[in-house]
């Protein structure tokens, strides 16, 4: 019976290695996150995101134990000729590790790439009307997220997000948004949740969130959130993201139920970092 011990001990070792494989991820990560963070990253932080100055301390350092990892495991490929430093690289994995200081790093695993151009870039999507016609539309995008572990930036839109102010717009807030949505496989607004009531709340208070935006744009009444949202529900789910992460005291004031829905989803509570500065 060699053989058969053979192929048990084939098996045996087989299962080994996979089951290894997450726990050395795991243990690397945590040797990532422990390390020193380079006073150069801070400095580009403090320059070019101000909020950081503002987030409660153990936000702050859960954001930068994950941007570390996320610094680590993605790769920055500039496009166009764009060659990618480290203040575009800082900038980035900041915003996007900030989403995720709660959910966890660990979000953002199916993500290999991030494709940084200089400008808007154009981008081509088949399209099929109700009877079955499919045609192809060019649209000049800032950003996009792919299913297949790629988000796509324009580096000028992501300057002008740092700059918007009051007007909400975040093309990273937004890409890294559609990630965290397309996780479970689908944009559908809905990213993975722990269990059946939850998305079931999470599905009641979005949608009834976008059927007031679709209304109150089609009523000619001016909203907080950003027109775009109205597209579907996917795009409603990254543009209060945006909102929720910029104009967080406009929202929960305009909006409490939709803030306490993503509140409690990223576990952070920026409406709460504004209110701290402005008592200071």
């Amino acid at each position: 019976m060699p053989g058969l011990f053979l192929i048990l001990s084939i098996g045996a070792a087989l299962i080994i290695l996979v089951l290894a494989g997450p726990w050395r991820r795991a243990r690397r990560r945590r040797r990532l996150a422990e390390g020193a963070f380079p006073a150069e990253w801070l400095s580009i932080m403090r320059l070019h995101l101000p909020v950081f100055d503002r987030l409660p301390d153990d936000v702050r350092t859960a954001t930068l134990g994950a941007m570390k990892v996320f610094l680590a495991e993605k790769r920055f490929v500039g496009c166009k000729g764009l060659v990618v430093d480290d203040t575009m690289r800082i900038i980035i994995a900041a915003q996007a590790c900030l989403l995720v200081a709660r959910l966890g790093v660990q979000r953002y695993d199916s993500l290999r790439a991030i494709l940084l151009y200089p400008h808007a870039f154009v981008a081509e999507h088949e399209h099929s009307d109700e009877a079955g016609v499919q045609t192809i539309e060019a649209k000049e995008l800032g950003g996009e997220s792919w299913p297949d572990g790629k988000i796509v930036l324009s580096w000028q839109d992501v300057r002008e997000g740092l700059l918007a102010g009051d007007e909400a717009y975040n093309v990273v807030y937004h890409e890294f948004a559609h990630q965290l949505d397309q996780a479970d496989g689908a944009a559908d607004g809905a990213p993975p949740l722990s269990g059946i009531e939850d998305h079931e709340h999470w599905a009641e208070v979005l949608q009834a969130a976008y059927d007031q935006l679709v209304d109150d744009l089609e009523q000619g009444r001016a909203t907080l959130i950003p027109p775009e949202g109205a597209e579907n529900e996917s795009e409603f789910f990254a543009v209060a993201t945006e909102v929720f992460m910029d104009r967080a005291r406009a929202l929960r004031a305009r909006h409490p139920v939709l803030y306490a829905q993503l509140r409690s989803f990223y576990g952070l509570d920026p409406a709460a970092w504004r209110a701290a500065r402005e008592s200071a």
